[in-house]
Protein backbone atom coordinates (compact mmCIF):
# COMPACT_ATOMS: atom_id res chain seq x y z
CA UNK A 1 0.00 0.00 0.00
CA UNK A 2 1.04 3.62 -0.47
CA UNK A 3 0.91 4.22 3.28
CA UNK A 4 -0.45 2.65 6.41
CA UNK A 5 -1.95 4.72 9.21
CA UNK A 6 -1.32 3.63 12.76
CA UNK A 7 -5.01 3.01 13.43
CA UNK A 8 -5.26 -0.01 11.11
CA UNK A 9 -7.55 -2.63 12.59
CA UNK A 10 -6.57 -6.28 12.66
CA UNK A 11 -9.81 -7.20 10.89
CA UNK A 12 -8.63 -5.33 7.80
CA UNK A 13 -5.24 -7.03 7.59
CA UNK A 14 -6.36 -10.21 5.84
CA UNK A 15 -8.39 -8.36 3.22
CA UNK A 16 -5.77 -5.67 2.50
CA UNK A 17 -2.83 -8.03 2.30
CA UNK A 18 -0.93 -6.29 5.13
CA UNK A 19 1.38 -8.70 6.89
CA UNK A 20 1.65 -9.01 10.65
CA UNK A 21 5.21 -7.67 10.54
CA UNK A 22 3.87 -4.25 9.51
CA UNK A 23 2.37 -3.78 12.96
CA UNK A 24 5.85 -3.57 14.42
CA UNK A 25 6.81 -0.54 12.33
CA UNK A 26 7.69 2.65 14.16
CA UNK A 27 6.90 6.25 13.21
CA UNK A 28 10.48 6.79 12.06
CA UNK A 29 9.43 6.84 8.40
CA UNK A 30 5.99 8.46 8.85
CA UNK A 31 4.72 12.01 8.53
CA UNK A 32 2.45 13.70 11.05
CA UNK A 33 -0.48 15.11 9.08
CA UNK A 34 -2.87 17.76 10.39
CA UNK A 35 -6.11 17.33 8.46
CA UNK A 36 -7.86 20.32 6.89
CA UNK A 37 -11.63 20.85 7.21
CA UNK A 38 -12.03 17.82 9.44
CA UNK A 39 -12.55 16.96 13.09
CA UNK A 40 -10.07 14.11 12.76
CA UNK A 41 -7.04 14.44 15.06
CA UNK A 42 -3.53 14.64 13.50
CA UNK A 43 -2.17 11.21 12.60
CA UNK A 44 1.11 9.61 11.53
CA UNK A 45 0.93 8.22 8.00
CA UNK A 46 3.52 6.57 5.79
CA UNK A 47 3.64 8.26 2.39
CA UNK A 48 4.54 5.78 -0.31
CA UNK A 49 4.16 6.33 -4.05
CA UNK A 50 3.27 9.82 -5.24
CA UNK A 51 0.50 9.99 -7.85
CA UNK A 52 1.15 13.19 -9.81
CA UNK A 53 -1.85 12.58 -12.07
CA UNK A 54 -4.11 13.31 -9.06
CA UNK A 55 -6.49 10.57 -10.16
CA UNK A 56 -9.15 10.30 -7.38
CA UNK A 57 -9.91 6.69 -8.35
CA UNK A 58 -6.36 5.47 -7.60
CA UNK A 59 -6.13 4.26 -4.01
CA UNK A 60 -3.22 4.25 -1.56
CA UNK A 61 -1.42 7.22 -3.09
CA UNK A 62 -0.78 10.88 -2.30
CA UNK A 63 -0.04 14.07 -4.20
CA UNK A 64 1.02 17.62 -3.47
CA UNK A 65 -1.30 20.59 -3.05
CA UNK A 66 -0.60 24.26 -3.76
CA UNK A 67 -0.08 26.60 -2.03
CA UNK A 68 2.57 26.35 -0.53
CA UNK A 69 4.27 27.44 -3.68
CA UNK A 70 7.20 26.08 -5.64
CA UNK A 71 10.53 26.95 -4.06
CA UNK A 72 13.22 28.98 -5.86
CA UNK A 73 15.64 26.63 -7.55
CA UNK A 74 12.96 24.01 -8.34
CA UNK A 75 13.57 22.67 -11.85
CA UNK A 76 10.57 22.12 -14.11
CA UNK A 77 9.74 21.09 -17.67
CA UNK A 78 7.20 23.46 -19.26
CA UNK A 79 5.36 22.59 -22.47
CA UNK A 80 4.89 25.65 -24.70
CA UNK A 81 3.71 25.37 -28.30
CA UNK A 82 4.40 21.62 -28.25
CA UNK A 83 8.02 22.30 -27.23
CA UNK A 84 9.51 21.17 -23.93
CA UNK A 85 11.41 23.94 -22.13
CA UNK A 86 13.52 23.33 -19.04
CA UNK A 87 13.51 26.13 -16.48
CA UNK A 88 14.25 26.91 -12.84
CA UNK A 89 11.93 28.76 -10.48
CA UNK A 90 13.34 32.15 -9.47
CA UNK A 91 10.46 33.29 -7.24
CA UNK A 92 6.72 33.24 -6.70
CA UNK A 93 5.10 36.45 -8.00
CA UNK A 94 2.39 37.32 -5.44
CA UNK A 95 1.81 40.80 -6.90
CA UNK A 96 0.63 39.36 -10.25
CA UNK A 97 -2.98 40.53 -10.93
CA UNK A 98 -4.30 37.02 -11.58
CA UNK A 99 -5.36 34.90 -8.60
CA UNK A 100 -3.66 31.80 -10.01
CA UNK A 101 -0.01 31.17 -9.04
CA UNK A 102 2.55 32.86 -11.26
CA UNK A 103 6.31 32.39 -11.13
CA UNK A 104 9.36 34.07 -12.52
CA UNK A 105 11.44 31.39 -14.25
CA UNK A 106 14.97 31.29 -15.61
CA UNK A 107 15.24 29.32 -18.85
CA UNK A 108 17.96 26.69 -19.01
CA UNK A 109 20.11 26.27 -22.11
CA UNK A 110 18.42 29.29 -23.70
CA UNK A 111 19.64 32.85 -24.13
CA UNK A 112 16.43 34.62 -23.25
CA UNK A 113 15.25 36.86 -20.42
CA UNK A 114 13.42 35.53 -17.39
CA UNK A 115 9.68 35.15 -17.88
CA UNK A 116 6.60 35.10 -15.65
CA UNK A 117 4.53 31.96 -16.26
CA UNK A 118 1.30 30.59 -14.84
CA UNK A 119 1.86 27.19 -13.19
CA UNK A 120 -1.47 25.90 -11.93
CA UNK A 121 -1.96 22.64 -10.08
CA UNK A 122 -4.47 21.59 -12.75
CA UNK A 123 -1.79 21.74 -15.45
CA UNK A 124 0.78 19.71 -13.50
CA UNK A 125 1.61 16.48 -15.33
CA UNK A 126 -1.02 17.31 -17.97
CA UNK A 127 -0.85 16.82 -21.73
CA UNK A 128 -1.92 20.19 -23.16
CA UNK A 129 -0.15 23.48 -23.77
CA UNK A 130 1.47 25.20 -20.74
CA UNK A 131 1.49 21.92 -18.82
CA UNK A 132 4.45 21.34 -16.56
CA UNK A 133 6.14 18.74 -14.40
CA UNK A 134 8.99 18.52 -11.91
CA UNK A 135 12.38 17.55 -13.33
CA UNK A 136 13.56 16.58 -9.85
CA UNK A 137 11.33 15.08 -7.18
CA UNK A 138 11.17 17.70 -4.36
CA UNK A 139 11.57 16.49 -0.79
CA UNK A 140 8.46 16.76 1.37
CA UNK A 141 8.98 19.32 4.10
CA UNK A 142 7.24 20.65 7.15
CA UNK A 143 4.50 23.05 6.04
CA UNK A 144 3.83 21.30 2.70
CA UNK A 145 0.22 20.48 1.85
CA UNK A 146 -0.72 17.04 0.53
CA UNK A 147 -3.80 15.06 -0.42
CA UNK A 148 -3.51 11.59 1.12
CA UNK A 149 -5.55 8.41 0.68
CA UNK A 150 -6.79 8.02 4.25
CA UNK A 151 -9.73 6.02 5.59
CA UNK A 152 -11.23 5.12 2.20
CA UNK A 153 -10.81 8.52 0.55
CA UNK A 154 -8.48 11.43 -0.19
CA UNK A 155 -8.05 13.94 2.62
CA UNK A 156 -6.21 17.26 2.40
CA UNK A 157 -3.67 17.86 5.13
CA UNK A 158 -0.66 19.85 6.30
CA UNK A 159 2.65 18.17 7.16
CA UNK A 160 3.49 19.33 10.68
CA UNK A 161 6.27 16.81 11.38
CA UNK A 162 8.59 14.89 9.08
CA UNK A 163 10.44 11.61 9.75
CA UNK A 164 13.66 13.56 10.30
CA UNK A 165 13.90 15.48 13.54
CA UNK A 166 14.57 19.18 13.89
CA UNK A 167 14.13 21.94 11.30
CA UNK A 168 13.94 20.21 7.93
CA UNK A 169 13.88 23.50 6.03
CA UNK A 170 17.47 23.85 7.13
CA UNK A 171 20.12 21.26 6.38
CA UNK A 172 20.57 18.46 8.86
CA UNK A 173 24.15 17.99 10.20
CA UNK A 174 24.79 14.96 8.01
CA UNK A 175 23.47 16.88 4.99
CA UNK A 176 25.56 20.03 5.42
CA UNK A 177 27.52 21.07 2.35
CA UNK A 178 30.23 23.70 2.67
CA UNK A 179 29.75 26.64 0.31
CA UNK A 180 32.36 29.17 1.44
CA UNK A 181 35.22 29.59 3.89
CA UNK A 182 34.84 33.15 5.16
CA UNK A 183 37.69 33.50 7.63
CA UNK A 184 40.03 31.91 10.14
CA UNK A 185 41.02 32.40 13.77
CA UNK A 186 42.93 30.60 16.47
CA UNK A 187 41.21 29.68 19.70
CA UNK A 188 42.95 27.72 22.47
CA UNK A 189 45.70 26.84 19.97
CA UNK A 190 43.12 25.31 17.62
CA UNK A 191 42.55 26.64 14.09
CA UNK A 192 38.90 27.47 13.41
CA UNK A 193 37.36 28.36 10.05
CA UNK A 194 34.23 30.47 9.64
CA UNK A 195 32.03 28.39 7.34
CA UNK A 196 28.95 29.22 5.30
CA UNK A 197 26.85 26.25 4.26
CA UNK A 198 24.76 25.81 1.12
CA UNK A 199 21.15 26.81 1.72
CA UNK A 200 21.86 28.60 5.01
CA UNK A 201 22.08 32.35 5.53
CA UNK A 202 25.29 34.25 6.32
CA UNK A 203 23.98 34.97 9.81
CA UNK A 204 24.13 31.20 10.43
CA UNK A 205 27.81 30.89 9.49
CA UNK A 206 29.68 28.83 12.11
CA UNK A 207 33.24 28.20 13.26
CA UNK A 208 34.55 24.68 12.57
CA UNK A 209 37.85 22.88 12.93
CA UNK A 210 39.74 21.49 9.97
CA UNK A 211 38.86 17.95 11.06
CA UNK A 212 35.12 18.77 11.14
CA UNK A 213 35.26 20.29 7.67
CA UNK A 214 37.30 17.36 6.41
CA UNK A 215 34.52 15.02 7.61
CA UNK A 216 32.11 17.11 5.53
CA UNK A 217 34.24 16.62 2.42
CA UNK A 218 35.53 20.21 2.35
CA UNK A 219 39.26 19.61 2.96
CA UNK A 220 40.24 20.75 -0.56
CA UNK A 221 38.13 23.90 -0.21
CA UNK A 222 39.86 24.75 3.09
CA UNK A 223 43.33 24.02 1.65
CA UNK A 224 42.67 26.30 -1.31
CA UNK A 225 41.49 29.08 1.00
CA UNK A 226 44.65 28.79 3.12
CA UNK A 227 46.89 28.88 0.02
CA UNK A 228 45.15 32.03 -1.17
CA UNK A 229 45.13 33.90 2.15
CA UNK A 230 48.39 32.64 3.61
CA UNK A 231 49.29 30.84 6.79
CA UNK A 232 49.51 33.86 9.11
CA UNK A 233 46.72 34.28 11.66
CA UNK A 234 45.09 37.62 12.42
CA UNK A 235 45.71 39.07 15.91
CA UNK A 236 43.55 37.40 18.54
CA UNK A 237 42.51 40.74 20.04
CA UNK A 238 40.70 41.84 16.89
CA UNK A 239 37.16 40.94 17.98
CA UNK A 240 35.41 43.40 15.65
CA UNK A 241 36.79 42.00 12.42
CA UNK A 242 34.25 41.59 9.61
CA UNK A 243 34.65 38.37 7.68
CA UNK A 244 31.91 39.22 5.18
CA UNK A 245 29.77 42.20 4.21
CA UNK A 246 27.37 42.75 7.15
CA UNK A 247 24.67 43.85 4.73
CA UNK A 248 24.29 40.15 3.82
CA UNK A 249 22.48 39.68 7.17
CA UNK A 250 19.93 42.45 6.52
CA UNK A 251 16.51 41.55 5.14
CA UNK A 252 15.80 43.01 1.70
CA UNK A 253 12.32 41.55 1.30
CA UNK A 254 10.15 38.55 2.17
CA UNK A 255 9.56 36.49 -0.97
CA UNK A 256 7.30 33.66 0.20
CA UNK A 257 6.12 31.71 3.23
CA UNK A 258 4.98 28.22 4.21
CA UNK A 259 2.98 26.93 7.16
CA UNK A 260 0.69 28.83 9.48
CA UNK A 261 0.95 30.46 12.91
CA UNK A 262 3.69 28.80 15.02
CA UNK A 263 4.78 26.64 12.06
CA UNK A 264 5.27 29.54 9.66
CA UNK A 265 8.57 30.08 7.86
CA UNK A 266 9.61 32.90 5.55
CA UNK A 267 11.69 32.80 2.39
CA UNK A 268 14.06 35.75 2.83
CA UNK A 269 15.86 37.75 0.13
CA UNK A 270 18.98 39.26 1.76
CA UNK A 271 20.41 42.64 0.84
CA UNK A 272 23.36 42.49 -1.55
CA UNK A 273 22.58 38.90 -2.56
CA UNK A 274 20.67 37.43 -5.50
CA UNK A 275 17.39 35.56 -5.37
CA UNK A 276 19.32 32.31 -5.80
CA UNK A 277 20.62 32.85 -2.26
CA UNK A 278 17.22 33.23 -0.58
CA UNK A 279 16.88 31.09 2.55
CA UNK A 280 14.01 29.80 4.68
CA UNK A 281 13.99 31.35 8.15
CA UNK A 282 11.97 31.23 11.35
CA UNK A 283 10.26 34.51 12.31
CA UNK A 284 12.60 34.75 15.32
CA UNK A 285 15.60 34.86 12.95
CA UNK A 286 14.02 37.53 10.75
CA UNK A 287 14.44 40.78 12.68
CA UNK A 288 12.33 42.76 10.23
CA UNK A 289 8.70 43.16 11.42
CA UNK A 290 8.09 45.93 8.88
CA UNK A 291 9.18 43.69 5.99
CA UNK A 292 6.98 40.84 7.25
CA UNK A 293 3.97 43.14 7.61
CA UNK A 294 4.63 44.57 4.15
CA UNK A 295 4.78 41.05 2.68
CA UNK A 296 1.45 40.02 4.22
CA UNK A 297 -0.15 43.24 2.96
CA UNK A 298 0.99 42.36 -0.55
CA UNK A 299 -0.74 38.99 -0.25
CA UNK A 300 -4.13 40.64 0.19
CA UNK A 301 -6.18 41.62 -2.85
CA UNK A 302 -7.30 45.28 -2.87
CA UNK A 303 -10.93 45.98 -1.98
CA UNK A 304 -13.38 47.34 -4.52
CA UNK A 305 -13.03 50.78 -2.87
CA UNK A 306 -9.24 50.64 -3.18
CA UNK A 307 -9.49 49.65 -6.86
CA UNK A 308 -11.87 52.56 -7.64
CA UNK A 309 -10.43 55.25 -9.90
CA UNK A 310 -10.31 58.63 -8.11
CA UNK A 311 -12.42 61.46 -9.42
CA UNK A 312 -10.76 64.42 -11.13
CA UNK A 313 -11.16 66.55 -8.00
CA UNK A 314 -9.70 63.78 -5.77
CA UNK A 315 -6.76 63.44 -8.13
CA UNK A 316 -6.07 67.19 -8.06
CA UNK A 317 -6.35 67.26 -4.25
CA UNK A 318 -3.87 64.39 -3.91
CA UNK A 319 -1.47 66.11 -6.29
CA UNK A 320 -1.76 69.35 -4.31
CA UNK A 321 -0.98 67.51 -1.02
CA UNK A 322 2.12 65.88 -2.50
CA UNK A 323 3.32 69.25 -3.84
CA UNK A 324 2.77 70.84 -0.43
CA UNK A 325 4.81 68.09 1.31
CA UNK A 326 7.72 68.66 -1.09
CA UNK A 327 7.60 72.40 -0.40
CA UNK A 328 7.74 71.83 3.38
CA UNK A 329 10.88 69.70 2.99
Amino acid sequence: MGFKNNTDESSDESSSGVEDSDDNETCDNKYLIQWESSDLPPDYVELGMEDRTKDPTVEDRWHRLYPPYLEPGTRIDLLISNTHNEASIVRHVPEYPSASPHYEVCWENQKRKNSVVNLTAENEEGSGNFCWKHLDSPVLRKGDRVAVWYQEGYWDGLIVETPSTGDDRAKQPNELKVELILGRKRENDVALFLTKFVGLAYLKAEWHTYQELQALGAAVKVDNWVKKHGYEYEPDDDQEREYFNPIFTEVDRIVDHVGVEENIKYLVKWKGLSYDECTWEDPADVDAPTKIAQYHNWQQFPTKQERRMPSVQEFLDQKKKKKKKKTLR
